[in-house]
């Protein structure tokens, strides 16, 4: 190559790398334009956003001392927090915390896109891909599913997102690197915060865990491996504590069986009528049902490469030397010089383990139900496409992972935009001085909870921004009963429900009453 050549070859490459590092913005700047609002000012609305937004405002402001942020009235076992115990202070916490005298509605859009951003410059730092590498890292990055429709929201799937891209990058480079121990620990911190995250992610654990053991099968790998199933059983101990255990989840359900014979049976129950909703294709719209095929044909698609694997070639080293080429079968045992090989390939394998492993947990423990599969599925497999994309010399594989990724686009334009345009981005309004005649705390200097309930419409901001961050927030599923009022310090009702045993405090228009109870 000559040299005025070589030059428009590292001048494409960087202006590639640029528009892979500032995707996330770019992207949510071109969704603005088409729908003609300013898409960076995204307002939480969805009752998880509101949770988040809520619980990061009272700590921001009061610390671990404010009241709780509560969905359906349940408590936590220990601590003020909710629904989903204490994966938002590993997300967002640290920026509250520093940043919260200028506390805006629409700090978690902003901290996302911190987040994303600074994913991929450590994934071009790491990687550094070359141009055709390059163009398939874009193509995911302004075109995967779950990036063009959470990429304005407050939901923590982009800090998972940003997670699992480090995480991979990081996978990559120890990959082609002697130095094990150093990238070992890095991508090993990682993985536990993606954990702390979502705790069904301790399945990214895996590969390296095995990876650091040579993807050996011997005593070190089987205590290693002991050792990281006993860490999460206490890991997730811990972390449902301080989270509210709601009588509606499997793991509730589950709990509430008597006897072995009766869990066995529900488990079995809960786990046809998710495989039949994971494979139906009227189960749900066309990005679902298209993100569930695709999570499971590349899910396929990693343990067909595991024993079908083309001689995978380390780009950041010699592979002529000798000492290379045997590096390179610790991690893929694949020495002939042909196509193919009859030989495992132990990292595709960690990967399709990885991979089945969350998909075999969300069939038996959880739900494959209204997005909430989709959320834990598409960052990972993300992470596995990417991976495999940039790690991948055969041209032919390449092309099949890109005609299922093309498919997956094609199911996802069929119905997904309208998963944007639904989105109402309310106005915010100040209800503070409502709110400034209620204690926020009791005698003994304990945080004060309001009540209130789903007839209220509380899926407003307005509500949740301006109520005290000392206060806190329980919401009930329904309309509260009598029973319940009683044991509330402060109700928000609606105007046309009127009760004896409560003293009226205020009216706020277009919202309801508050009493205080007795």
């Amino acid at each position: 190559m000559n040299t005025d050549k070589c030059k428009q070859y590292k001048i494409i490459e960087k202006i590639l790398w640029g528009a892979i590092i500032l995707s996330p913005i770019i992207l949510l700047a071109i969704q603005s334009a088409v729908y003609g609002r300013n898409l960076f000012l995204g307002v939480p609305e969805w009752s998880d956003e509101l949770d988040y937004w809520r619980e990061m405002y009272s700590f921001s402001g009061s610390g671990f001392s404010f009241g709780g942020s509560m969905f359906f009235g349940y408590d936590a076992k220990v601590g003020p927090l909710g629904a989903h115990s204490f994966s938002p202070l590993f997300a967002w916490g640290p920026f509250f915390w520093l940043f919260r005298t200028s506390y805006s509605i629409y700090a978690i859009v902003w901290i996302n896109l911190f987040y994303m951003t600074a994913a991929w410059v450590l994934f071009v730092a790491l990687v550094k891909p070359n141009i055709t590498k390059s163009v398939i890292a874009a193509v995911l990055a302004y075109s995967f599913p779950l990036t063009v429709l959470y990429l304005n929201t407050s939901m923590i799937e982009m800090v998972c997102m940003a997670g699992i891209i480090a995480y991979f990058s990081l996978m990559y480079k120890w990959d082609g690197s002697e130095k094990s121990n150093k990238w070992f620990i890095l991508t090993l911190l990682v993985g536990i915060w993606c954990m702390l995250l979502r705790p069904t992610y301790v399945v990214i654990l895996f590969p390296s865990i095995w990876m650091k053991n040579k993807f050996k099968i011997n005593k070190y790998t089987i205590i290693s491996m002991l050792a990281y199933v006993v860490a999460f059983g206490a890991f997730y101990k811990v972390y449902g504590l301080f989270c509210s255990d709601y009588p509606g989840w499997v793991t509730s359900r589950l709990a509430a069986q008597v006897g072995i014979r009766n869990k066995l049976s529900f488990l079995l129950a809960n786990a046809k009528l998710n495989l039949r909703n994971f494979f139906s294709y009227n189960s749900a719209d066309w990005c679902q049902v298209g993100l569930r095929y695709f999570y499971f044909v590349v899910t396929g698609y990693m343990l067909v490469r595991s024993f079908i694997g083309g001689k995978r070639i380390n780009e950041n080293a010699d592979v002529n030397t000798d000492k290379n080429t045997n590096k390179s079968a610790d991690n893929s045992i694949t020495e002939s010089q042909t196509n193919f090989s009859f030989k495992i390939d132990r990292l595709y394998l960690s990967l399709f383990i990885m991979m089945f492993g969350l998909w075999a947990m969300m069939i038996v423990l959880y739900d494959i139900l209204e997005w909430r599969d989709f959320r834990t599925f598409a960052p990972i497999v993300f992470g596995a496409v990417l991976f495999t994309s940039i790690k991948e010399n055969h041209k032919r594989y390449i092309s099949i992972l890109a005609a299922m990724y093309t498919l997956l686009v094609i199911l996802f334009g069929l119905s997904g935009m309208n998963f944007i345009i639904s989105r109402g981005y309310h106005v915010y309004q100040d209800l503070s001085p409502y709110f400034s005649m209620l204690e926020t705390t009791d005698e003994s200097g304990n945080a004060r909870t309001l009540t209130t309930d789903f007839a209220l419409n509380w899926c407003d901001i307005s509500v949740v921004r301006s109520l005290p961050p000392k206060m806190g927030f329980q919401v009930y599923n329904g309309v509260v009963t009598e029973e319940e009022y009683q044991k509330a310090e402060y109700v928000f009702i609606p105007e046309y429900i009127e009760i004896e045993s409560g003293e009226f405090m205020v009216n706020i228009p277009g919202y309801g009453n508050i009493y205080k109870m007795y």
